[in-house]
């Protein structure tokens, strides 16, 4: 049986049970950009986004002793899906098929329950606004084998993400998501030039560094050093993982540092 966790707490601490009939999609719905052509057939499609996903978790109360005991675990499951204020908060979905992956969820919607003596159903609705899951670790180093991180995927035991330079040297980084990624690549150490390709894209920094950590945050665009913005220093472009295994060129003169590549794979 299928087990969920929501925001650090298993459905069984709770005192839910999970029901058959709960809506968990595939995709999320689609938002379409189109256009009608006057003379034309049909439309013209610029395209398509996400929606955010709508989850519908079908749930019951049984464990309860007595409607006391009911009314309590009802009160508990409220208080956990809301901040102190009274507003409903975001928590991490997981569910147990794919213990390696969240959803950034909140309740949204209405939450009536059926109340049987001392039993409880109701439909839990829960929204997540970035419709994709990730992982729950970022990669950094190697997995062990006590990680989180299932291997029932592209994911390979023997994969790296940080690496210990004295010379130019390609390797592999492994996006083991299914969808491209663009990672936090920190450099720790000293050089005097630096480069990094991707087969497509080529990043430079134009600057020496002596015993400090550069921070490359692809995702957010930003080249720092501690709190500095080095952003003009760099020339070339970002670099993005797309899916899979990529070779990554590390160039340069006078390389003595470790670099890390920072990513949290993304699943649709």
């Amino acid at each position: 049986m299928m087990t969920v966790t929501i925001g650090g707490k298993t459905f069984e601490e709770l005192g839910i049970t999970l029901l058959k009939g709960s809506n968990i999609p595939i995709l999320p719905s689609t938002r379409e950009r189109t256009m009608t052509i006057p003379g034309k057939h049909g439309k013209w499609s610029f395209g398509s986004e996400f929606e955010p996903r709508v989850f519908q978790l079908e749930c019951a109360f049984i464990t309860a002793q007595n409607r006391t005991d009911l009314e309590n675990q009802i009160r508990e499951l409220a208080a956990h899906l809301c901040d102190e204020y009274g507003r409903p908060m975001e928590h991490k979905l997981i569910f147990s098929t794919e213990p390696d992956r969240y959803y950034t969820v909140k309740y949204a919607g209405s939450l009536p329950i059926e109340k049987l003596a001392s039993v409880g159903f109701f439909s839990l609705p829960l929204i997540a606004y970035d419709p994709i899951a990730s992982l729950v670790e970022d990669t950094v180093e190697e997995f062990t084998w006590d990680s989180q991180i299932t291997f029932e995927n592209t994911l390979r035991y023997d994969d790296q993400f940080e690496f210990a330079l004295t010379a130019p040297i390609t390797f592999e980084v492994n996006n083991f998501g299914t969808m491209n990624a663009a990672p936090k690549i920190q450099v720790t150490g000293s050089f005097t030039t630096f480069s990094i390709l991707d087969g497509t894209r080529t990043f430079i920094y134009n600057e020496a560094i002596a015993s400090q950590t550069l921070v490359i945050d692809t995702d957010k665009m930003t080249v720092t050093i501690g709190t500095t913005n080095k952003l003009s220093k760099i020339t070339g472009d970002f670099i993005e993982l797309p899916v899979g295994i990529n070779n990554i060129t590390i160039g340069g003169t006078s390389l003595n540092c470790m670099v890390s590549f920072q990513l949290r794979p993304r699943f649709l």
